[in-house]
């Protein structure tokens, strides 16, 4: 049995997130969720609706490349704290290129 448009499984898996959301706030990694799955969802409904690439298509980018920048910078933070060093995140700031530079060491030791 479908409930409007989505099934009995796509709600639970959306009322996880929404409770994982409100439970860890401040989380780094329900933050990093929460961009995620918005992302898909915007692409989603851009296929589903045939929305205007460049209405949705742009916003959905950012999403996903936000995402992205907060995984590197909690795998920064979490490999410096084990291997007792400081993250450079201040001097990165948005560049997922810096990010990336500052994480792909830390990932081979």
């Amino acid at each position: 049995m479908a409930f409007g448009r989505h099934s009995p499984a796509e709600l639970w898996s959306r009322a996880a997130i929404t409770s994982e959301l409100q439970s860890n706030r401040g989380s780094p990694t329900a933050y990093i969720h929460g961009y995620f799955s918005a992302a898909i969802h915007l692409a989603e409904q851009m296929v589903a609706n045939r929305v205007p690439v460049d209405t949705v298509a742009y916003p959905a980018l950012f999403l996903f490349r936000h995402a992205i920048e907060l995984g590197f910078k909690v795998l920064l933070r979490g490999y410096s704290f084990e291997l007792q060093s400081n993250p450079p995140l201040g001097e990165a700031g948005h560049s997922l290129a810096k990010l990336w530079n500052d994480l792909r060491p830390l990932l081979a030791s």
